[in-house]
């Protein structure tokens, strides 16, 4: 089964050709077939247990840590601050995740601009200067509501290891 899509041209993208294109030019016709979202579908299957394993790792090394002592001392500032970068470090692996699909799939042109976009797309910041061709937009979609997810989940462990220091 195929599907017909109709996409707009970006003004001031550039074509195969590098050609800049005008915001007067006529729409072009893409035809898409079923089969690459089903594909799209594995993908992301993989990219999930890949994303969930590396994330329930986190938790638990997370849940191991002791609780505390109430009071602020140097040790307790050093903890929360290694527990902050842990945080960060985390979202950023998995969005390198996608940036390496990306990359390999040949989705985008390299890995800074694969890593970008992933960042903005796992943050929900979404720009739109970087576009990925049309048989990888579902899976563009997706990273938004897995960082999301993943997001929430570290919000929910956060508040129980801090919950335990209290």
């Amino acid at each position: 089964m195929l599907y017909l899509f109709i996409e707009w041209p970006v003004a001031g993208a550039y074509t195969k050709n590098n050609r800049v294109l005008t915001a007067m030019e006529t729409p072009h016709i893409n035809l898409y077939s079923g089969l690459g979202m089903i594909k799209q579908f594995y993908y992301l299957v993989f990219l999930i247990a890949i994303l969930m394993l590396m994330h329930s790792i986190w938790t638990l090394l997370m849940l191991r840590i002791k609780p505390g002592d109430k009071k602020h001392t140097p040790r307790e500032l050093f903890r929360l601050f290694l527990v902050l970068v842990s945080v960060l470090l985390i979202h950023s692996l998995e969005a390198g995740i996608f940036a390496i699909f990306y990359t390999v799939e040949h989705a985008l042109p390299n890995f800074e601009t694969a890593m970008y976009f992933s960042l903005t797309s796992y943050a929900t910041v979404g720009y739109g200067d970087v576009l990925l061709p049309m048989e990888f937009r579902l899976t563009g979609a997706a990273e938004g509501l897995i960082g999301t997810l993943m997001v929430s989940w570290t919000v929910a462990v956060l508040i129980r290891l801090f919950q335990k220091t209290e």
